[in-house]
């Protein structure tokens, strides 16, 4: 609650997005490399992964 807090200062704020910050870029990282690897092994259920793809060109 608002109420119960003191009046942050520029010190305190800057403290707290340098801890914010500290791990971020590995942790979006993880995320893309997870959801590459998603992308990349699609479920054999799905109808795009078991379609046919011999296609002839005229």
């Amino acid at each position: 609650m608002i109420e119960h807090t003191i009046q942050p200062n520029i010190e305190v704020l800057q403290q707290d997005l340098k801890i914010i910050s500290q791990d971020f870029a590995n942790h979006i990282k993880t995320i893309a490399r997870d959801q590459l690897q998603k992308l990349a092994t699609p479920p054999a259920n799905h109808q795009a992964f078991n379609f046919s793809t011999d296609i002839k060109l005229a």
